[in-house]
């Protein structure tokens, strides 16, 4: 018995659902694979900047426990009337970091405020550019890339590009 309009109808309407349900199925798992590839990256970023932040907070606590080394030329100076060591001293002391050299550089993917506070010309605002740069793009790729963060051209770079790495 042969297929009326009607069967034929319908049953080219069922296909073409069929048809429409796996395109849709394939475009919704391209864009699941799209989002938990986006969230991998996310994370490896959260992942290092945790483990920087842990380094750069266990680097502080050891600064701040070693032991001091005293020498005569130390205990001279704590001998010294509380007046006398405020003038040497200018009343205050610098809790800054050492700055950064080509021997002790700053991974610039993975470093804090106050690590990329240590580069020269870049103080809490730019660092806190470099950082969301960082988060919004992904890594540097290069060095160079630093210079598309706002505040931070060719001067800048020039005098930092020794002091960085990836």
């Amino acid at each position: 018995m042969p297929f009326s309009r009607r069967e034929k109808l319908l049953s080219a309407v069922l296909c073409l659902l069929t048809v429409l349900s796996l395109s849709l199925f394939a475009s919704y798992r391209q864009a699941a694979n799209r989002l938990s590839a986006e969230l991998d990256k996310a994370s490896a970023i959260a992942e290092a900047e945790t483990t920087a932040l842990q380094t750069e907070t266990e680097t502080e606590t050891e600064t701040l426990t070693e032991p001091s080394e005293t020498t005569p030329e130390t205990e001279k100076l704590t001998e010294k009337p509380a007046a006398t060591q405020k003038k040497s001293t200018g009343g205050t002391k610098s809790t800054k970091p050492a700055k950064a050299t080509p021997s002790s550089p700053v991974n610039i993917n993975a470093a804090g405020l106050k690590e990329l506070c240590r580069l020269q010309g870049i103080g809490e605002v730019k660092a806190q550019a470099i950082i969301d740069y960082r988060n919004t793009y992904g890594p540097f790729e290069s060095k160079e890339d630093l210079m598309k963060v706002k505040g931070i051209g060719e001067k800048t770079f020039d005098n930092i590009k020794d002091c960085i790495v990836l």
